[in-house]
């Protein structure tokens, strides 16, 4: 699938699909979830112990 193809069925910019790839460490979380939904996947908060770093989760979905 093209960068293109990509934005366009996500229903995102090609600037964003770009940022995406290249490891942007700030992008908006809905977008990249209408990205993730391609895929079967969706990006959201997780738990985290008290002194550790907070990060995002991946979790897949089966439809």
């Amino acid at each position: 699938m093209t960068q293109l193809e990509m934005s366009e069925k996500a229903g995102v910019g090609i600037r964003f699909v770009r940022e995406l790839e290249k490891g942007k460490k700030t992008l908006k979380m809905d977008k990249v979830n209408q990205v993730l939904s391609l895929f079967g996947y969706e990006l959201g908060p997780v738990q985290t112990l008290p002194n550790a770093p907070s990060i995002g989760a991946i979790t897949e979905h089966t439809f």
